[in-house]
């Protein structure tokens, strides 16, 4: 049976423990609690509870964090455009999560980074792509990469076979096997002294020229010495013949 009991003023209840063994609907504009430890055991609370309308008629519901002498905070589902947000007076605050698992997920900053997803290229064309300082992505073409397997530093190719060359009319290579073509002047500074053999090489060097007339000298296993002009050559030929 169903009774009403009217009280005026407040009506406080001092007790251990009180069970209602029932619904409770409380009608009123403010509901608190002042306990440490609220323990729910429902799995799934509702908001916007007896909603009558299509949607969230208030356009938002969620959960407003009281922050004391700071603005609060708030969860809200959106119903103009059913999205979840976080703010902070209305503004936008991140919402940080961990690796994304779906597609779906929340997408970190730091996971599109090392992800690898296509993105829009920068630079000129071939130019390899690299995060700059203010974590933008530049592109230079002092390091490029060509479709067949060839790789450009400055002016300098490395292709898959390993033969080295120059852009500059090709005028510098080495092949797969080591061997140096060298299709241009080929300048030599000169050194401030002969240096000393090592075993199994013979080493050229140019310096200031001297009774040999050309100042290209040789260093071998026996001696160091400077290679002989042809007209220093024809003129110790006519001396000693």
């Amino acid at each position: 049976m169903a009774s009403t009991k009217r009280v005026q003023g407040n009506y406080d209840i001092y007790a251990d423990k009180v069970r209602i063994n029932g619904d409770l609907v409380v009608v009123g504009n403010t509901s608190s609690t002042s306990s440490t430890n609220n323990v729910i055991i429902n799995t799934i609370l509702t908001l916007n509870g007896d909603e009558q309308g299509a949607g969230v008629t208030s356009l938002y519901s969620g959960l407003n964090i009281d922050r004391g002498l700071l603005p609060n905070a708030d969860w809200l589902f959106s119903e103009v455009d059913t999205y979840w947000s976080g703010k902070i007076n209305g503004a936008y605050i991140n919402v940080r999560a961990a690796m994304p698992v779906d597609l779906d997920d929340v997408v970190t900053k730091r996971f599109l980074a090392l992800s690898g997803d296509a993105i829009a290229a920068a630079g000129p064309t071939r130019a390899v792509q690299f995060k700059t300082d203010d974590g933008l992505l530049g592109g230079s073409d002092e390091f490029s990469f060509y479709g067949n397997n060839t790789v450009k530093i400055n002016n300098v190719f490395v292709d898959s076979s390993g033969t080295i060359s120059t852009t500059n009319g090709l005028d510098l290579t080495i092949d797969s096997a080591g061997t140096l073509y060298l299709k241009d002047v080929l300048k030599m500074q000169f050194q401030n002294s002969i240096p000393t053999n090592v075993a199994s090489t013979i080493q050229l060097l140019a310096n200031v020229p001297g009774a040999g007339g050309t100042g290209l000298y040789v260093v071998n296993s026996i001696r160091a010495d400077e290679l002989v002009s042809k007209r220093k050559a024809t003129w110790l030929g006519l001396v000693f013949s």
